[in-house]
Formats: structure tokens, sequence, C-alpha cells
């Protein structure tokens, strides 16, 4: 199996990596991060040091980035759906949702 390699800058200590490191690496709120690791989401390989920081395996940290960056085009692809069907003259009445559908020339 290959080894893993952890991006630049990252301080990796016997396979594991600061989870500070991959929040800023993901782009994602520092709370979000620890609360992921608190709740269990986030699978911590130990926790001391400086700060008493959390350490994760490289594999999950890469995932984590990855799982980060599928969330950021999930939110894109919300945002341009939404506007969509604002744009299409949506509305929500007591009857339901009504999305007009588009007439062909």
């Amino acid at each position: 199996m290959a080894t893993v390699t952890a991006p630049e800058g990252w301080r990796v200590e016997d396979g594991a990596v600061r989870l500070s490191d991959v929040g800023k690496t993901a782009q994602c709120p520092y709370s979000t991060i620890q609360w992921a690791a608190r709740s269990g989401l986030i699978e911590v390989e130990r926790q001391g040091g400086q700060g008493n920081a959390r350490w994760v395996r490289v594999e999950d940290a890469l995932l984590i980035v990855a799982v980060a960056a599928l969330a950021v085009a999930a939110g894109l692809a919300f945002a341009s759906l939404l506007k969509a069907v604002k744009d299409s003259g949506a509305r929500v009445s007591p009857e339901g949702l009504t999305i007009p559908m588009p007439t062909r020339p």
C-alpha cells in the first residue's frame, strides 16, 4: 500500500496531523471541525501537547479536506437551485408549493 503524504505546512507526527491544520486547509470554521471531533464524527488519534491539540490520521485528514470541498460544491448547487426556483416565480401557499413549468415556444 502506498504511503499517503500530507500537504506542505501540516504538522505531522507519527502519521497524525493536528486537526487545526486540517481545518485551515479545508477552510472550515474551527468550531465546526472541533464539534465534529468531540461528537465522534472525526476519529481522534490522540490528544495532547500545546493547547491540548487533537491529532487525526493523515488519511482521515485528507478525507476531511475532500468532504469540505464537496460541501462547498453542494452549497453552490443549493444556491443555484434556489435562485432558479425563485426566478421561476415559485410560491408557497396553504395549498402547497407551486413551481411554474416553462412553456415551449
